[in-house]
C-alpha cells in the first residue's frame, strides 16, 4: 500500500467515532468497578485512546508529555505550556477534550492531576496519588480491537514482511550485525515506521543468545533479524531468519520444522473463547513430542500485540480467553531457530503475503503457509 492509500485509509477510519468507542470502554469499566475517574499516562495508552496520536517527547521513555484524566463529564489534557496546544491541536483534534495548562515552575503534572481527582476514586496507568495503579486492565480495554485499528495493523504487518524482504536483499556476508541494523532502519525510516526494537543476531550468537543485540560481528554464514516495527502507536513484531549458502544444516532445518508446527498449530487454536492457557499446554505437549520437552521454558511463549509489543502474561492466567479482532506474536524457539508473524483470531495471518518462501502446515484441516528460513 503505497502513502497515497495509507492517507485515505486514514481518512476513511472515524477518528472521532473510534475514540469515543474506546473511552467508553473506560468509562462502562470504571461504572462496573465502582471508580470515579481514570488517568492516562503512558505512550501506549494515549496512541490507544487517541487513534494513533503521540504524547511522546522523550523516545526512550513508556511515559508521555501530558496526562489524560477521563470521566463522565470529563475529558482533560493536564501539559505544560510547551506541549499542552500542541497536543490538542495535532493529536486531541476534534475528541473533545479540555486542556488544564501549567507553566513549568508551577506545579509537577501528576500532582496537578492528583488535586484534579478531588478525592475520587480512581485508576491510572502511571504511579499517582489518590489512584490505583491497575495497568493490565487498561490493557485489556484494548481488545477487541476497533475496525480502524484492525486495518492499521493489518497493514503494518504487511508492511513489515516487505521492508525484510527489501532488507534481505541489501544484507550479505561479511557485513557487520548493525551494518543489517542501518540497514532495517533505513527502509523503515522510509516508509515512515519507527523501529523502536530491533534485536539481530548471527551465526553462533543465535543459539547463544534468545536477544541477541546486534555488535560490530561480521555475519557469516545466517542471520536473524527480529524487529517490532511501528505506526500510528500499534506494533507489528516479526522475526526471520536467512542463511547465505547452498545447503541449510539438517539440524537446524529440523530445528526450524519443529517450530513451526508449533507455530501453526498456535495458530489453529487462536479462535475467539480459546483459553490462552489451554495454548500453552498444547505447546508444552508438542514441544515434548517433537523431541525438545525443556525448550519451552528458555523464552516467553508470545501472546497478544498491538499497542504494545508484546503481553504473555495471558498464557499464566487460566482465565483469559480469546477475543474476536485480537492480534498476536506468538514466538516459538528452539535453541538457534526462532519463528514470529502477526495472527488475528478474525483475519489470520497478517505478516506473511508470500514475498518470502514458505511451507505449508496441516492442522485439522486447516492450512497455514509459514515463513522458511531464505537460502540465498
Amino acid at each position: 500500500m503505497k502513502q497515497g492509500s495509507v492517507k485515505k485509509m486514514e481518512k476513511n477510519i472515524d477518528k472521532a467515532g473510534e475514540a469515543n468507542l474506546k473511552i467508553n470502554r473506560v468509562l462502562d469499566y470504571l461504572e462496573k468497578n465502582q471508580y470515579e475517574a481514570a488517568v492516562l499516562g503512558r505512550q501506549d495508552n494515549f496512541s490507544w485512546v487517541s487513534c494513533g496520536g503521540t504524547n511522546k517527547i522523550l523516545n526512550t521513555s513508556e511515559f508521555g508529555s501530558c496526562l489524560l484524566l477521563l470521566s463522565r463529564d470529563e475529558r482533560i489534557v493536564i501539559a505544560y505550556s510547551m506541549d499542552g496546544q500542541r497536543i490538542i491541536d495535532e493529536e486531541l483534534c476534534g475528541l473533545g477534550f479540555e486542556l488544564v495548562e501549567l507553566k513549568w515552575y508551577e506545579c509537577d503534572l501528576y500532582k496537578k492531576t492528583s488535586g484534579l481527582l478531588k478525592n475520587r476514586k480512581a485508576i491510572s496507568d502511571v504511579l499517582i496519588e489518590g489512584a490505583d495503579f491497575i495497568l493490565p486492565d487498561i490493557y485489556n480495554l484494548h481488545y477487541p480491537l476497533t475496525g480502524g485499528d484492525a486495518k492499521k495493523i493489518k497493514w503494518l504487518a504487511e508492511k513489515a514482511e516487505i521492508i525484510i524482504c527489501e532488507a534481505s536483499k541489501k544484507i550479505k556476508p561479511g557485513m557487520s550485525e548493525r551494518d543489517a541494523e542501518r540497514i532495517l532502519k533505513k527502509e523503515s525510516a522510509e516508509n515512515d515506521i519507527d523501529l523502536p526494537v530491533c534485536l539481530i543476531g548471527s551465526d553462533e550468537k543465535i543459539p547463544m543468545y534468545r536477544h541477541p543485540l546486534p555488535t560490530e560481528k561480521k555475519i557469516k554464514n545466517i542471520i536473524l533479524l527480529a524487529p517490532a516495527f511501528r505506526k500510528w502507536g500499534i506494533f507489528a513484531p516479526v522475526s526471520r531468519m536467512i542463511y547465505f549458502g547452498k545447503m541449510l544444516e539438517e539440524k537446524i532445518k529440523t530445528k526450524y520444522d519443529a517450530v513451526c508446527t508449533i507455530e501453526a498449530s498456535v495458530f489453529s487454536m487462536c479462535k475467539p473463547g480459546t483459553k490462552f492457557s489451554d495454548i500453552l499446554i498444547k505447546q508444552k505437549s508438542l514441544y515434548a513430542q517433537l523431541g525438545f520437552p525443556q525448550e519451552w521454558k528458555n523464552h516467553f511463549q508470545g501472546g497478544i500485540t498491538g499497542y504494545f509489543p508484546n503481553d504473555p502474561s495471558k498464557c499464566l492466567d487460566k482465565d483469559a480467553k480469546i477475543l474476536k479482532n485480537q492480534t498476536f506474536n506468538w514466538y516459538i524457539t528452539i535453541t538457534g531457530v526462532k519463528v514470529e508473524e502477526v495472527f488475528s483470531s478474525t483475519g489470520g495471518l497478517l505478516s506473511s503475503r508470500g514475498l518470502w518462501p514458505v511451507k505449508n502446515y496441516e492442522v485439522e484441516g486447516e492450512s497455514f503457509y509459514l515463513p522458511q528460513i531464505m537460502i540465498v
